[in-house]
């Protein structure tokens, strides 16, 4: 990760700020489906993004517009270009790290499932999209310019820029879904195991600062930090953690960390001790018994056996 900000142009490190579009909530609609926006956010990917997954009805589109990268899925390494779509549902574990030469510059919409009617006729849109929690492929729907329009009416916010941007989103989420009809695998939810879950608690919107909290802020983040940002006490916060995510703060601090160590160590010549530092640990020995613990291998023997069957 060194190289990576040694080698991109200057040109780049000042458009590399992280662009977030919302100021408040959008929601748009989709043949029986209600879905609500909670952020749509634009950047060069310069940092690890750590495995992580999102909640149930919890969604996040992803759309490469320029760059090049890695994705990690329970299905497998992608490589990632230009055009690439993919889309990330409940569950769905996921991670991305840029080429350090050609850094990827993408957007993610990250959205709930509100509401939804109980008869969905098989093959229709929401049919189709409930059938995939997880999908990787390349964009024949002019998802660029959807997007680019989108960009354009949240910053310039002209009178009925709501109204277009709800309409945009409507579009957008069509084409993401004719992207991969027909693609289907044994591995993904019908409909019928989704169809009558409970919609999302008034949580949903804490649900999307834990993620981006630990999606962000892994290396330094604290149980005391995060229960600020969600507005309840670490207790409180434990609790939420358990029975949204089945785990504890610390295990999932741990995992994030993890994985991001284990995607710098294979993917980029980086040294142990600034892989340990750049993921949270004070000195390389406390993070290689931390690493040992996870994943049974030391980060020098694991960098070797992964480089060799790359």
């Amino acid at each position: 990760m060194k190289d990576l900000l040694m080698k991109i142009t200057q040109e780049k490190i000042s458009r590399a700020q992280y662009q977030q579009y919302l100021d408040r909530e959008i929601c748009f609609s989709a043949e029986g489906m209600r879905f609500s926006v909670k952020n749509i956010a634009r950047e060069y990917l310069l940092r690890i993004i750590p495995s992580h997954a999102h909640g149930e009805n919890s969604y996040e589109m992803h759309y490469i517009i320029s760059g090049q990268g890695w994705i990690k899925t329970r299905f497998g390494i992608y490589e990632a270009r230009s055009g690439t779509l993919f889309l990330m549902g409940p569950g769905e574990e996921h991670a991305q790290l840029s080429k350090s030469d050609d850094p990827m510059e993408y957007c993610c919409i990250y959205f709930h499932l509100e509401e939804l009617l109980l008869d969905i006729p098989k093959g229709s849109l929401a049919d189709c999209f409930l059938k995939t929690t997880g999908w990787i492929g390349q964009d024949y729907y002019g998802m660029n310019r959807l997007l680019q329009n989108l960009f354009h009416e949240l910053t310039e916010k002209r009178p009925g820029y709501m109204t277009g941007a709800e309409s945009i989103l409507s579009q957008i989420f069509v084409n993401f879904v004719r992207n991969y009809y027909g693609t289907g695998t044994d591995n993904q939810k019908s409909a019928a195991e989704i169809v009558g879950h409970p919609m999302l608690s008034p949580d949903n919107s804490r649900a999307f600062v834990v993620e981006k909290a630990f999606l962000y802020d892994f290396a330094d983040l604290t149980l005391e930090s995060l229960s600020e940002r969600i507005g309840l006490s670490p207790r409180q916060t434990q609790r939420f953690l358990r029975e949204n995510y089945g785990r504890k703060f610390q295990e999932l601090r741990t995992k994030a960390r993890m994985s991001a160590a284990e995607m710098l160590l294979v993917y980029t010549n980086c040294s142990i001790t600034w892989i340990a530092q750049s993921v949270g640990y004070t000195t390389a020995e406390y993070f290689a018994t931390n690493f040992r613990y996870f994943y049974g291998k030391s980060p020098r023997d694991y960098r070797k056996e992964k480089c060799k069957s790359k």
